[in-house]
């Protein structure tokens, strides 16, 4: 093994660094015992750890067997430790749940070795520990553990033991035994011995290598150089016998009553929660939504228009800001006409959008009185009448006859013409309309047409409208079509389109929200949904679907699209 210019730093707290190793080089040989000696502090353990392959270090170069350990990958790093060297720890880290001849015989197993009873009997005669192999750990002294270790050291037969302060824990007469197995061993293989102990470094030590504050001080043999050193070494991977595995983990359960309960009682909770996170991460929620669509009665559904803003005023605290979530906010604004182009320019024309707007009135053209509607409901049960209109919508014939209406008369074509459904009109048969102070009686449908009608819109001031047609919905005070109403959201009450005015796309330059048809076609809805869905990415608007399905597809769809998120992570 060559060792040059070896450095290693660690930081500590406040940022200061700690340069444990400072430019350290030599050779080692392939036998004899090197005693590394020094103070504590002095970087003995680091350079016991980087050589032993147990910590990286920060520039230099350490070769191993013909190969420069910093080119090494985990696996090569794995086997180097598994098959080339052994390691004797001043605290002996011995496996508590096996007794001495499965400690000893696990380093073995670990390089697939399955028999190795006679080779354990071997070594432990070599420590002078015959007839130990069924002991518990816990029954050795201090002494005995420590031979226990170095037999686990020796049975895999590696080139080089490093020992770390082996006696350090030990008295003196027993270190003394130790010291004089590993210098048995040492005849022929190379033992690194760590120690601060210099007495049993000068009496056991082949030759010793002095540091203090990172560097060598002293070299009893300076001059030495490898030559002819063994580079073809036997390689072999790491394999954890089953069996040793599941008796260490049944012995720490064992011994951990409670934790057992725990881990047991944890698992189910969290096997619980995979089964049902799972079918909700790995389902598709637009693909469930577009077939609960196809499977019920809608033929429509309203697009709404949402603006995202920030507060400058706002102090955000939020848990949202804290984890680097969106901190922005959105509102529903109004949609213009222009919207409705784009919507069509994305996802064809075959979806028939329209308008609605806020509530209205056109009580003054009305003449009859609440008593005289109220009789009138009493002696015609299935007919309804209505004295106001709660909004506005666009339609054009083509759309009309999608909702199964008949327009009697025309469709509005300018702002300055409406035409009313048959609810409205039935308050205006009961005792006529007022136009110019005259009162005109109504008695069929055509009668109400080329009439003005007071509209008070959002400034109550009346504007009066010419009525160009009645649109027959088939109101039986029951809704045919229907989306969630924009003034009741958090009531969940739904809205229908008979107690409309009819109006001209013109009439507005704005409205609350557009109506669009629903495709027949499965591919046309998909594509629909996921193009409103992919708006929300836009740095200043998005679209939103409001049916009576939307609200448990948009939970769906955030509690599955967080569940990837967490799976990537």
């Amino acid at each position: 093994m060559k060792i040059r210019n070896l450095c290693k730093t660690y930081d500590i707290k406040n940022g200061e660094k700690v340069h444990a190793l400072k430019g350290v080089s030599f050779d080692l040989p392939s036998t004899g015992m090197v005693a590394i000696l020094g103070k504590s502090g002095s970087g003995k353990s680091t350079l016991l750890n980087i050589l032993s392959g147990l910590d990286s270090f920060d520039s230099g170069d350490v070769e191993a067997f013909g190969k420069n350990m910093k080119d090494f990958s985990r696996a090569e790093l794995d086997n180097y430790r598994n098959s080339c060297i052994s390691f004797v720890f001043q605290e002996y880290h011995l496996i508590p749940e096996l007794n001495v001849g499965e400690n000893i015989a696990l380093a073995l197993q670990l390089q697939g070795e399955q028999n190795a009873d006679e080779n354990v009997k071997s070594v432990l005669k070599q420590v002078e520990l015959s007839g130990y192999e069924n002991r518990k750990i816990l029954e050795l002294s201090g002494g005995q553990k420590q031979r226990v270790a170095i037999a686990r050291a020796l049975i895999k037969n590696p080139k080089i033991v490093f020992a770390d302060e082996p006696t350090g824990a030990l008295d003196s007469q027993t270190g003394e035994s130790i010291l004089q197995i590993l210098k048995a061993v040492s005849k022929e293989k190379l033992v690194v011995l760590v120690t601060h102990d210099r007495e049993f470094a000068e009496r056991y030590g082949d030759r010793i290598i002095e540091l203090a504050d990172g560097k060598v001080i002293h070299d009893t043999d300076k001059a030495y150089r490898l030559e002819g050193q063994e580079n073809d070494i036997k390689i072999s991977k790491p394999r954890l016998p089953l069996k040793t595995a599941f008796k260490i983990g049944c012995s720490n359960f064992k011994h951990h009553p409670f934790r057992l309960f725990s881990t047991i009682l944890l698992s189910v909770i969290a096997f619980s929660l995979l089964g049902i996170a799972l079918p909700i991460a790995l389902l598709n929620p637009t693909e469930v939504y577009s077939n609960a669509i196809m499977d019920s009665d809608m033929e429509f559904t309203a697009i709404y228009k949402w603006q995202w803003y920030e507060d400058p005023n706002e102090i955000d605290q939020s848990l949202d800001q804290f984890l680097g979530g969106e901190t922005r906010h959105h509102k529903d604004v109004s949609i213009a006409k222009e919207d409705i182009e784009h919507l069509k320019s994305k996802v064809g024309n075959s979806y028939a959008l329209v308008y609605t707007a806020l509530i209205h009135s056109f009580q003054s053209s009305i003449v009859a009185t609440r008593d005289q509607v109220n009789e009138a409901g009493k002696n015609n049960p299935d007919t309804n009448y209505l004295s106001t209109a709660d909004g506005y919508i666009a339609l054009s014939e083509e759309e009309c006859e999608r909702l199964g209406y008949t327009v009697i008369g025309e469709l509005p074509k300018n702002s300055s013409e409406v035409a009313i459904n048959e609810c409205i009109f039935n308050i205006f048969s009961i005792a006529g309309i007022i136009e110019d102070d005259q009162i005109f009686e109504i008695s069929s449908y055509e009668d109400i047409i080329g009439h003005k009608i007071s509209v008070v819109d959002h400034t109550f001031v009346d504007a009066y409208k010419t009525i160009t047609g009645v649109v027959i919905t088939g109101c039986d005070r029951e809704c045919r079509n229907y989306h969630y109403a924009p003034t009741d959201r958090g009531n969940g009450n739904w809205e229908t389109y008979h107690d409309k005015i009819f109006v001209c796309e013109d009439y507005f330059d704005e409205y609350t929200y557009a109506l669009c048809s629903i495709p027949e076609n499965k591919s046309e809805l998909t594509h629909f949904v996921n193009f409103v869905l992919q708006s929300e990415k836009n740095d200043d608007y998005y679209f939103t679907i409001k049916n009576k399905l939307s609200s448990g597809f948009y939970s769906s769809y955030s509690i599955a699209t967080m569940l990837k998120i967490c799976a990537c992570i």
